[in-house]
């Protein structure tokens, strides 16, 4: 039986949900179809092929997180706490996706696989500045290092993350990387204030 609902956000909430459990490849039109309670025809009039639903569910997911990270900078004033939050955030998200998701994505939708690092690269990029900028103005954050540099090595860091040889997941998990990483990039750049105040957090737990 159908479930009468036909919305974009719907199907892509649902075909969202089954990729990052099970994957892109192994997941059938006919299992979102099934998922999201909408004939195939439905679906394929909304997103086109398979590759536009990737694509639109690509979208989707990148507009869900930049919502979600925003809202964290809004309701935290503290900087530290501000990527503290985002990472424990990132975390929970991580420990819900497939790890085959990103493989796959970047070998068979190259498209999809671009849009994702290209909005992870601009999105993180903003974000770190934004975060910077306010430390700084905190006085938690040092005023004498170079941003452009500091930003760009904090991103390759986390692209660092989903790489399998550097970091195989049967030794590391994602959650002791991301929990070193953040405490490598603040270590470099806090102040003895900042110092004081992140000794006292919980990180990543």
């Amino acid at each position: 039986m159908l479930v009468q609902n036909d919305s974009p956000n719907h199907l892509l909430e649902k075909a969202l949900s089954l990729f990052m459990r099970y994957g892109i490849r192994s997941v059938t039109m006919d299992d979102v179809a099934r998922e999201a309670g909408m004939s195939k025809k439905t679906i394929y009039q909304q997103c086109g092929d398979r590759n536009g639903l990737v694509m639109a569910t690509v979208r989707y997911m990148t507009a869900s997180v930049s919502d979600k990270c925003q809202h964290i900078s809004v309701t935290h004033n503290n900087p530290i706490d501000q990527l503290l939050e985002i990472g424990r955030y990132f975390h929970d998200l991580t420990r819900q996706i497939n790890p085959n998701l990103f493989y796959e994505m970047s070998k068979y939708f190259p498209e999809a696989w671009t849009l994702l690092r290209k909005h992870r690269m601009e999105f993180v990029e903003d974000q770190v500045s934004a975060n910077i900028e306010k430390g700084i103005e905190q006085g938690i954050y040092r005023d004498n290092f170079n941003k452009k540099i500091v930003i760009r090595l904090y991103l390759s860091l986390i692209d660092l993350i989903l790489d399998e040889e550097t970091f195989p997941k049967s030794v590391f998990t994602f959650k002791e990387l991301h929990r070193e990483i953040i405490l490598y990039h603040l270590h470099a750049i806090v102040t003895p204030k900042g110092l004081k105040y992140l000794h006292t957090k919980q990180i990543i737990q």
